[in-house]
């Protein structure tokens, strides 16, 4: 009982203080109505009460009968409960007539618990109407106390009633009925048809309903079907399978692998798997019930059906990438490479040979692997380009004391590596010559420029400057160093000086 206080409602409605022109249940009736009452708990319980209020006793107290049936919110005794604050909706209706509506909420032991309510009060209607189309009530300081000893409950509530935010408008579900004026009920029903199957109207409102076998859905307007099979809400024997169908389900034969029901659900029919496979890599023999297969080449029988071969997954199927295709495998290579005949290697693509790369004047072609790049290469003034080997060759008139032949030669070198060569490899010898195209015997070679940058040394060895790897070549990168290389004379004298520029290309591949 500590929160049904609607079951009060005809006593706070009755004496509650009249703000304004607003009028409490005594001065509109008399304290002689009738209240019919639904309350609707979000959980479902539905509990309906009757109020008849016969006026005043000698002394002025209310004299009022009530008639409670249907279910409430069970709670345990100790459970503590607050009713929170709540506003009330009077509508006049009609003449003698006026419709009351509320959702009020109550906290559980701190859970909160909507519930909702709607009243229907009739009383003589020479009494006239209220003042204003809605009036609402305003309900504070809602407390309740139960008295185990004496089985009582106490309720304590502050009331007061004032004209509605609107007070001169129909709310939503009214219409406006100018003989009043009245807000008499719109019919949804009728005006919109909002509900799939049927339709209730009801005051200020409506509800849909849906047929046996279907519910209603979450939007409370449409229909859905009853999935009986899923809820388990069937009937059908051992040896059965539950079909839903829409509105109800049927109980069919239950069939083996390898066989269907047929299509009036009491018998069953061998299922001719080689004519329904979606494989057409199967070679299929169908039996009685079953069937067994033999596969096409790049393709192997797994269970009762034929899959592709991923080739890709066994190890060293190509160098680069693997494509895996319906019973096969396709290998590809970067860009700038080329697959090698055995469909697995690739091999780098020389764009200065094959697509005759012409790079223009004091630059050369250097083909890397994947790619090229055209080389700056000028020559020094005073230096020719000798045609056949790509030297810079420094030409001194006859007679001309300023021209130092010392500087000898220009030499450039391009080299391309793969990717991942050890630190300790021997990349590159390099020879210097007389001018007689005889390698010098007493020359000695040196860095140009240190640079801890490169990756790259250099030594001498029989007559020779080694260039070698210093650290793996794990990065795709393109290195310019200089060496020089100092000739002597039988006396000791620098004889010659030749210079080279070395390129070093290091691919992104290991190939």
């Amino acid at each position: 009982m500590r929160k049904l206080v609607s079951i009060l409602s005809p006593v706070y409605w009755t004496t509650a203080k009249e703000i304004g022109e607003a009028v409490n249940g005594f001065t509109l009736t008399d304290a002689v109505f009738k209240r019919e009452t639904q309350v609707e708990f979000a959980t479902g319980e539905i509990l309906r009460m009757t109020h008849i209020a016969r006026g005043l006793d000698s002394d002025g107290a209310l004299l009022l009968d009530v008639v409670v049936s249907g279910h409430v919110l069970q709670l345990q005794a100790v459970a503590d409960v607050c009713v929170k604050d709540y506003t009330e909706d009077y509508i006049q209706t009609g003449p003698g007539q006026l419709y009351a509506q509320s959702t009020r909420l109550f906290t559980l032991d701190g859970v909160s618990v909507p519930y909702t309510w709607n009243h229907t009060i009739t009383y003589d209607y020479t009494k006239g109407k209220m003042p204003f189309l809605v009036e609402t009530l305003h309900a504070s300081s809602i407390t309740t106390e139960y008295n185990p000893l004496e089985e009582t409950v106490a309720f304590r509530i502050h009331a007061s009633i004032a004209k509605g935010d609107r007070s001169n408008q129909c709310p939503v579900g009214f219409g406006l009925d100018s003989t009043g004026p009245y807000c008499s009920d719109e019919d949804e029903c009728a005006v919109r048809n909002p509900c799939s199957h049927t339709c209730h109207n009801a005051m200020g409102s409506y509800y849909c309903s849906c047929p046996k076998g279907l519910t209603i859905s979450a939007d409370g307007r449409t229909c859905q079907d009853i999935d009986e099979c899923a809820l388990g809400g069937h009937t059908c024997r051992a040896g059965q399978d539950c079909e839903n169908i829409i509105g109800s389900y049927r109980c069919v034969v239950r069939c083996g692998n390898g066989f269907r029901r047929t299509a009036d659900g009491f018998s069953c029919q061998d299922v001719n798997e080689c004519q329904e496979s979606n494989s057409c890599h199967q070679r299929c023999f169908n039996t009685i019930g079953s069937f067994h297969c033999g596969c096409d080449p790049g393709y192997q029988l797994k269970g009762r059906k034929c899959v592709d071969i991923n080739e890709c997954e066994t190890r060293d199927t190509c160098q680069h990438e693997c494509r895996n295709t319906l019973g096969s495998y396709q290998c590809a290579c970067p860009s700038g490479y080329r697959l090698t005949p055995n469909g697995k290697t690739c091999q780098d693509i020389d764009e200065c040979l094959e697509q005759n790369i012409n790079c223009g004047s004091n630059q050369m072609c250097f083909n890397m692997r994947g790619s090229y790049q055209c080389i700056d290469t000028p020559c020094p003034p005073n230096y020719q380009r000798e045609p056949l080997s790509g030297f810079c060759l420094k030409n001194c008139p006859a007679n001309d004391l300023d021209c130092d032949l010392s500087t000898y030669a220009l030499e450039y070198k391009l080299l391309s590596l793969p990717f991942g060569i050890a630190a300790g490899q021997d990349l590159i010898r390099l020879v210097a010559y007389t001018h007689d195209q005889v390698v010098h015997p007493r020359t000695t070679f040196s860095m140009a420029d240190e640079d801890p940058a490169i990756p790259f040394a250099l030594r001498d060895e029989n007559l020779k400057g080694v260039v070698f790897t210093t650290r793996p070549l794990r990065e795709p990168k393109t290195y310019r160093m200089g060496v020089r290389a100092l000739s002597y004379s039988v006396d000791g004298n620098v004889e010659y000086r030749t210079t080279f520029i070395v390129y070093i290309a290091v691919s992104a591949y290991p190939y």
